[in-house]
């Protein structure tokens, strides 16, 4: 048998259980042949990401190393936009995930890029919940400065789902310029701030409260709840979070040129608590109404 047959696949199967010592066997040209050596880089590296998604430190190290599984062979960590990287983080291994963007180990050409396909790697970690990782892969010094992960990516993304799983922790450290970086920290303003939405439509009013304060979020980045014709408070409405409603209208919390509004125009959010019985709510909203705007019901 050829161990590069069908793709290597018999190292991917060796590097999937974690057997190191099989896997050197496969890759060693003194034992398996120059020519039927089995070749790390097969199929996008996937042997590496197995080892990185099981856990496999060890595996992985050998398969990158151009000595072990040969320089023309070794695996390659930026293969497949980083896959493995994204693989390791979501499984919050913090050891591989450095390993994977270390040059020394992975290659300086060949280290996996923590900014690959829109901060993939991040993405997942934060759905996990692993802040830990989080922080690894937005650090310059680890990933690289060029290569680091952007919390704002596509339209800061990371921080939405950050919001939906209410890992305040996680929120933090995105929209922190200290950690994530002055110019790719996550903006609870992007997309209509629907990371403001996202954490009304949950009902997690600590983590609403966090996104509109200037200083966490940023003056210029905070969450703006009557973008969008105050859709926020349409959404809290029609969950019957009063407390999430009390906020967003909130000059004090949600700031003089944010607050949300009643009485905007197609904003829906009393029609909302009507439609869904929440009386508390609905009388909550009619009040702010009326002291936005006195004449407001004479124009219905």
């Amino acid at each position: 048998m050829r161990a590069n047959q069908n793709d290597s696949q018999i190292l991917y199967s060796a590097a999937k259980a974690g057997h190191a010592d099989v896997c050197k066997l496969l890759m060693d040209p003194a034992v398996a042949g120059v020519e039927f050596r089995a070749r790390a880089n097969s199929s996008y590296s996937r042997a590496l990401w197995v080892a990185a998604k099981e856990g496999h430190s060890d595996v992985c190290k050998m398969l990158m190393d151009p000595v072990v599984a040969g320089i023309e062979f070794r695996a390659l960590a930026n293969s497949y936009n980083s896959w493995a990287l994204v693989a390791a983080a979501k499984a919050g291994h913090v050891d591989i995930c450095k390993m994977l963007m270390n040059p020394a180990v992975a290659g300086l050409e060949f280290r996996a890029r923590a900014n690959s396909r829109d901060s993939w790697a991040l993405w997942e970690a934060v759905k996990e919940g692993h802040a830990d990782v989080c922080k690894l892969l937005m650090d310059p010094d680890v990933a690289g400065p060029e290569s680091r992960a952007r919390a704002n990516s596509d339209e800061s993304r990371a921080l939405w789902a950050a919001v939906k799983a209410g890992h305040v922790d996680i929120c933090k450290l995105l929209m922190n310029p200290a950690v994530a970086g002055l110019e790719f920290r996550a903006r609870a303003n992007s997309y209509n701030s629907w990371a403001l939405v996202a954490a009304v439509n949950e009902g997690h009013a600590d983590v609403c409260k966090l996104l509109m304060n200037p200083a966490v979020a940023g003056l210029e980045y905070r969450a703006r709840a009557n973008s969008d014709n105050s859709w926020a408070l349409r959404a809290a409405a029609k969950a019957g979070h009063a407390d999430v409603c009390k906020l967003l209208m909130d000059p004090a919390v949600a700031g003089p040129e944010y607050f949300a509004r009643a009485n905007s125009v197609n904003s829906g959010a009393l029609w909302a608590a009507a439609k869904e019985g929440h009386s508390d709510v609905f009388l909550l909203l009619m009040d702010a109404i009326v002291k936005l705007d006195n004449n407001w019901f004479l124009s219905l």
